[in-house]
C-alpha cells in the first residue's frame, strides 16, 4: 500500500487544504496493457510536482505541460488535517477532451474547488483526478491490435487507477467503499464503459457515478473501417 505523510504533499494553508500531485499508479508500455507499479522505495517520497502530461493531440501541446508516455500518474486533495482511515467519501475526477486531449494538470481541471465547496458545506470529501493515454497511445485500432487483447488503453488505464485507489486511498483518509466516479464528456463516455465493462462487474472500484454529456451508449456509428485504416498507418511508420 501507498502511504504519505502531509510532509510529502503540498500544503494550501489558505484554502486548509494537502494537494499530493504526480503520484504514479501504473506503468504504460507502449501499446500494451498498463502494468502494477514494481518499484519501491525508502525514505520519504515528494509528491510536491505535477506529473507528466499524456501525450495527445490539441490544447496538451499548446498549454506548456511536461507531456511523455509515463503519464500514468494522478493528483489527491483533501481537506488539510485529515487523517489516515478518516474514511471520508472519494470522488474520482475523469477528464473529457475528445480521447485526444486533456490532463489532470490543466487548471481547468482544479478539484480544489470542490473539496473546498464540501467542507463549506460540511460534506468533506477529498478529490482523486487521474490520467490516462490518449490518442493512437490509448485508442489505437486494427485487428493486430484486437488479437493482441490491446484494445481501449486509456480506458483500461482509468480501471487500473480506480484499483490503486481501491488499494491505498485509505491510508489517504479515504473509504474505498464510497467511491463516486465523476467525469464530462470523453470522461463521462468512459465512465458510462466502466460501468457496463465486464458484465457490470465492477470488483466494487466504485459505487456510484457521475456522467456529464455522455453515456454508456458512446460516440460514432460503429463503422470501425476508419480507424483500422489508422491503426494500420501507425503500425507501418513504427
Amino acid at each position: 500500500p501507498y502511504t504519505l505523510s502531509l510532509h510529502d504533499a503540498l500544503p494550501i494553508s489558505q484554502i486548509s487544504q494537502d494537494i499530493f500531485r504526480g503520484i504514479p499508479f501504473a506503468q504504460a508500455p507502449r501499446f500494451k496493457l498498463a502494468q502494477s507499479l514494481n518499484s519501491s522505495w525508502s525514505g520519504t517520497h515528494e509528491a510536491i510536482e505535477p506529473g507528466l502530461t499524456c501525450s495527445g493531440y490539441g490544447t496538451n501541446n499548446l498549454l506548456g505541460f511536461e507531456v511523455g508516455e509515463d503519464c500514468l500518474n494522478l493528483n489527491i486533495v483533501r481537506p488539510s488535517g485529515t487523517k489516515a482511515k478518516e474514511k471520508l467519501p472519494v470522488m474520482v475526477w475523469i477528464y473529457g477532451g475528445g480521447f485526444r486531449q486533456g490532463s489532470i494538470n490543466d487548471r481547468e481541471f482544479n478539484t480544489s474547488y470542490m473539496v473546498e465547496t464540501s467542507v463549506q458545506i460540511g460534506k468533506p470529501v477529498i478529490i482523486v483526478s487521474i490520467n490516462y493515454r490518449l490518442s493512437a497511445f490509448g485508442f489505437l485500432f486494427s485487428k493486430e491490435v484486437q488479437s493482441q487483447g490491446a484494445t481501449n488503453l486509456g480506458i483500461r488505464d482509468q480501471w487500473k487507477a480506480l484499483e490503486w485507489i481501491n488499494e491505498n486511498i485509505e491510508g489517504f483518509g479515504g473509504d474505498p467503499k464510497q467511491v463516486t466516479v465523476w467525469g464530462e464528456s470523453a470522461g463521462a463516455f468512459s465512465i458510462g464503459w466502466l460501468t457496463v465493462a465486464y458484465g457490470g462487474q465492477n470488483s466494487n472500484l466504485f459505487q456510484k457515478a457521475i456522467m456529464v454529456s455522455g453515456t454508456s451508449f458512446g460516440v460514432g456509428s460503429g463503422d470501425r473501417s476508419e480507424e483500422r485504416r489508422v491503426g494500420k498507418e501507425c503500425m507501418e511508420s513504427v
